[in-house]
């Protein structure tokens, strides 16, 4: 089965959900912690797009590998700008919120990153998703002595 990008181990949508949750919720809370770490010497934009940056870059690699099960090295290019772009979402969803919260006093910087990363979220899991069952499709128990292209 190693040959394979991906097994048909779990692939119910709701143990790939809930893994993803789990994966992007440990990834939150990095990005906040790095953005409270961040915003002491830098703009709420500034720690935002920083803490953004690096826990998302660690969080894909966790996603492709646990989340959709994809071991292979086979376009782990392409699942990178893929996963990238749907990171974006939830980097201008959090931008968004975080404008707003300026309105409202900086107490609110927090709660608007968590709101947008947890937006953002909901749509990277659609996107990544389609993307990974598309490009990575599962392959049956059955099918594991013969090579899929």
């Amino acid at each position: 089965m190693a040959n394979h990008p991906r097994s048909h181990r779990s692939g119910s949508l709701l143990l790939t959900f809930l893994t993803f949750f789990l994966v992007g919720t440990s990834g939150t809370g990095v990005h906040v912690g790095l953005y409270l770490l961040l915003a002491v010497w830098w703009s709420p934009q500034g720690a935002t797009v920083a803490s953004w940056l690096i826990s998302t870059v660690a969080t894909n690699v966790v996603h492709r590998r646990v989340t959709f099960e994809v071991a292979s090295p086979r376009r782990r290019v392409l699942d990178a700008v893929v996963q990238f772009g749907t990171s974006l979402l939830g980097l201008g969803a959090s931008m968004l919120m975080i404008q707003a919260a300026d309105e409202w006093g900086g107490m609110w910087h927090v709660p608007m990153l968590v709101a947008g990363t947890g937006v953002g979220g909901v749509l990277r899991f659609v996107g990544m998703k389609l993307w990974m069952d598309r490009a990575h499709p599962r392959v049956q128990d059955a099918d594991c002595g013969r090579h899929r292209a």
